[in-house]
């Protein structure tokens, strides 16, 4: 078995459901997942676990955004509780952000818990700074999030960006 990152289809819905409800306080309904398979914007990818024939045999994670002219937002990112520290999410998003960098790159967003600080870290590590802050933007908690961006250059393999120690 080899893992692999492909695009999502229907048939991966439910297991893309479980890992979101699993992962959120504030998941998303199914059809706000189903409308991303229909917009030409959006990019939505899942990675897992494939057999000889490259099937997917066990979905472990999945990301979602939006590519628009010189501006990529990151909607979802996640991964499944038992298959995390693995650097499934980093090479989820490193493989959006490679994507992005060969339409042209721009700006990388995305919003994040003010709570979340594995998250936090997480993005700090792959570049991203904090910007600005959207207050009760969760409605679960009325929680602030806080909006991060990164620069994507185009084309090309993008900088690797580890943890700056910054006391954040």
């Amino acid at each position: 078995m080899k893992r692999a990152i492909v695009a999502m289809q229907a048939k991966y819905m439910d297991r893309v459901m479980a890992i979101e409800r699993d992962s959120f306080l504030d998941p998303w309904p199914v059809s706000a997942f189903a409308a991303e398979l229909e917009h030409k914007w959006s990019v939505f990818r899942v990675i897992g676990t494939t057999d000889w024939t490259s099937a997917m045999q066990d979905l472990e994670g999945f990301v979602v955004c939006w590519m628009l002219s010189e501006e990529m937002h990151v909607l979802s990112l996640a991964v499944d509780k038992h298959h995390r520290r693995q650097g499934l999410a980093r090479n989820l998003l490193s493989h959006v952000i490679e994507l992005f960098g060969t339409k042209g790159g721009g700006t990388a967003s995305l919003e994040v818990r003010e709570s979340n600080k594995i998250a936090q870290a997480f993005y700090f590590s792959m570049g991203f700074e904090i910007v600005g802050k959207r207050p009760n933007y969760y409605r679960h908690g009325d929680e602030t999030a806080l909006i991060m961006n990164r620069k994507i250059e185009p084309s090309g393999r993008q900088p690797f960006f580890r943890l700056k120690a910054s006391g954040r």
